[in-house]
């Protein structure tokens, strides 16, 4: 038998976890166990029942495994996605986190992993060798380039880098000419020199020096999260290069920053998180650092509980995290005047359980642009490109087909 588990958790940037809990009982049968759900079925004679904290599987061969599991969800809708992992009968998955005032406890990882771990999170050292560079603004950029037609451009969110989009580059690279790049301070690149006003602007300037560099048409581009907050800003400032835009929940915090109830929120996340991460990246504690988002977005212990490829990944990126922690201007002011100047298509992806600060901006943001059409992906977080990849391609296909 041989599960693989997804924990509900708070939602992150980070690809920390699912919102729901996915279980394959010998290779073939999955059951999705929600906040809504007390009771499955699973194909064949395998059944499930949950209580929220205990779900107990029993399979065909009358094998059972119970797994303690933080599956509660709340308004907030705090998710994530860690990449599935593969584990062999003889192993229990347990983690520890802290939801609100509930404590529900999940304890051990016996260290067999019996299949490849998601090429989203492989270590670090290794370079495909497609790999091709340009020199842009002062920095190096490494991208990977796929396909023949209209240029599509992938943008990946904080704390992340190209691999986050490894199951859409194939797909769309049979329609499109596909460029997935490393943002400045990013994994694969190795720029040092880390600007104390780093921003979107920064990284927009960047996409459209790459543009230009490799002489492209008027793209597509797709972004996620802080990479979709520099598309925002490349519309902006190069609307001549933007054929469409793809917005995956850019915190555009102005947007919020000016009402009084998204000035809360904003202030939330800046205080229980960015201020003490700077101050930890100040003091040169850049685990610290990175134990801090991770608990901040997942819960208590957490951070102790991944496998080690993970870590590295987010090691891998820490440099873009500290950039953009300790910068005078991470979140640069978009002025709605100049949103409402963006005349080119826009899709806008939402999660119907992200964080309520992303809805809050996506709400604002939808009604500033013209030409603006608003997907909210059902059960997803913040991380919907790695929990529902194929329902967002084929939306994201659909879009482009159109322009």
């Amino acid at each position: 038998m041989i599960f693989t588990l997804v924990d509900g958790m708070r939602e992150s940037p980070l690809s920390l976890a699912h919102s729901y809990i996915s279980l394959v009982v010998d290779t073939s049968r999955e059951i999705y166990f929600s906040r809504s759900a007390a009771r499955a079925s699973l194909p064949g004679r395998t059944t499930a029942r949950g209580s929220g904290l205990i779900l107990r599987i029993s399979g065909r061969e009358g094998e059972t495994a119970t797994f303690l599991s933080r599956c509660l969800f709340n308004s907030n809708g705090f998710g994530g996605g860690f990449a599935p992992r593969h584990l062999s009968r003889w192993a229990l998955l347990f983690y520890y986190s802290m939801r609100k005032i509930t404590a529900v406890l999940i304890l051990l990882i016996l260290p067999v992993f019996m299949a490849a771990q998601d090429s989203r999170v492989a270590s670090v050292s290794e370079k495909p060798s497609q790999f091709k560079n340009v020199r842009v603004n002062g920095v190096q950029l490494h991208y990977l380039e796929k396909g023949k037609g209209v240029p599509v451009i992938f943008v990946h969110g904080g704390l992340d880098d190209y691999r986050m989009w490894e199951a859409q580059i194939k797909p769309f690279s049979e329609n499109y000419h596909v460029i997935a790049y490393g943002r400045r301070y990013n994994y694969p690149n190795n720029n040092l020199n880390v600007r104390p006003d780093h921003s979107a602007l920064v990284e927009a300037e960047d996409l459209a020096a790459l543009i230009k560099k490799l002489k492209l048409k008027p793209a597509h581009i797709i972004g996620h999260s802080y990479g979709a907050l520099t598309a925002l800003f490349l519309a902006v400032k190069h609307p001549k290069m933007v054929r469409t835009l793809v917005l995956s929940e850019a915190p555009a915090h102005s947007l919020a920053l000016d009402k009084p109830a998204g000035a809360v929120l904003v202030n939330e996340f800046l205080d229980n998180l960015w201020k003490p991460a700077a101050l930890a990246f100040n003091n040169n504690e850049k685990e610290r650092a990175l134990r801090l988002t991770v608990k901040y977005f997942a819960g208590a212990d957490v951070y102790e509980q991944v496998p080690q490829n993970v870590r590295d990944y987010w090691m891998g990126n820490i440099r873009e995290w500290e950039a953009l922690t300790t910068s005078r201007d991470a979140f640069p002011a978009l002025s709605r005047e100049k949103v409402k100047r963006i005349k080119i298509p826009v899709l806008m992806l939402s999660g119907e359980r992200s964080l309520k600060v992303l809805k809050f901006i996506d709400e604002e943001l939808k009604p500033l642009l013209p030409n603006a059409e608003r997907i909210i992906v059902q059960n997803a977080t913040h991380d919907m490109w790695s929990e529902q990849p194929d329902t967002l391609k084929k939306a994201v296909f659909g879009f482009l087909e159109k322009h």
